[in-house]
């Protein structure tokens, strides 16, 4: 499967170079640039984010006809964070980045994905350091603003800082 900035999503037979299917993408009234593309072989679902849109879009592969139909937008709803990216973990849970640092965790429940909420994101980083291609980890790496890096180096500071007092305050005692 591929998508790019002419705005399909393509479904190949990629041994011998065979184009199976094509699929118009959504975009509104912009020309549609995929940023991103994943797909979960556990439910045959691709998970597309095309440039300026805040959803992602699954696309359902049929096996047996080799198309590829439109069958969910999810809108990626984290206030102030731009949809950069989707990615299905092996276990088919589906993770949209935003660029705020924002990642929001779908699973599939009766045929259709849910919004889980919000993330652990170094959690997700380690899995898409993991298991990820380099543009992917790339990718994920530049939705981590420097802002979040100060935050979470502040939020261990704090922690170490209130442990120092607690057993500095038990030594006292």
């Amino acid at each position: 499967m591929s998508g790019g900035s002419d705005g399909t999503l393509r479904l190949w037979l990629y041994t011998q170079g065979i184009l199976l299917h094509t699929q118009q993408l959504h975009a509104g009234d912009t020309s549609p640039n995929v940023l991103s593309l994943s797909f979960s072989a556990k439910d045959s679902v691709a998970a597309v984010v095309v440039e300026g849109v805040q959803e992602v879009q699954l696309y359902t592969v049929d096996q047996q006809t080799r198309t590829i139909a439109s069958s969910q937008s999810i809108p990626f709803g984290s206030e102030g964070s731009q949809l950069i990216g989707a990615r299905f973990s092996p276990d088919g849970i589906l993770f949209a980045f935003g660029r705020a640092p924002s990642v929001v965790q779908f699973e599939r429940k009766d045929g259709q994905y849910v919004d889980m909420g919000e993330t652990d994101l170094l959690k997700v980083m380690g899995q898409v350091a993991a298991e990820g291609t380099k543009e992917e980890v790339e990718k994920a790496l530049k939705a981590v603003s420097l802002e979040s890096i100060r935050k979470l180096g502040n939020d261990e500071h704090q922690a170490k800082e209130a442990a120092w007092k607690e057993k500095k305050k038990q030594k006292q005692n």
